[in-house]
């Protein structure tokens, strides 16, 4: 993983620094945007994140319950927890057929999924990795 701007140049020494983790067989995150991301986070942000929330075990949409990836408003802060109102959240539809789990997991690539560029495009999305232009399946229907 590398963390990259989004200057072309950025880019190109992101790809280039995902290849050579490649090539030497490692898999460990690493700064291409070191003149705005340093090692140690932004300390006052995460201080103030840690201070209103804390880490739970979160589900994800096609990807499933991951232990300690999620947040979660404290105790003393529940005034402001949206939850309190019980809006009521529409539960999202599956899509018989679409593997985006799968393409976020590195399993597949987008066009393995049977319903890419068919019934599942950026105008019509069926699943997460489409619905945005940042989505896997997006990116690789624009850039494709």
């Amino acid at each position: 993983c590398v963390v990259s701007g989004f200057e072309p140049l950025d880019i190109l020494q992101a790809i280039f620094m995902l290849a050579k983790q490649i090539e030497e067989g490692r898999a460990e995150v690493e700064i291409q945007y070191k003149r705005i991301v340093k090692p140690e986070g932004n300390k006052i942000a995460l201080e103030k994140v840690s201070r209103v929330f804390k880490i739970v075990d979160s589900e994800w949409r096609g990807i499933g319950k991951i232990p300690l990836s999620g947040l979660e408003i404290r105790a003393e802060y529940t005034q402001f927890n949206a939850r309190k109102f019980n809006v009521l959240v529409e539960k999202t539809k599956k899509f018989t057929g679409c593997r985006c789990g799968e393409v976020l997991r590195g399993i597949i690539a987008p066009p393995e999924c049977p319903l890419f560029k068919k019934v599942c495009t950026p105008e019509d999305p069926k699943g997460a990795c489409m619905v945005s232009s940042e989505g896997t399946c997006a990116a690789y229907y624009k850039y494709n």
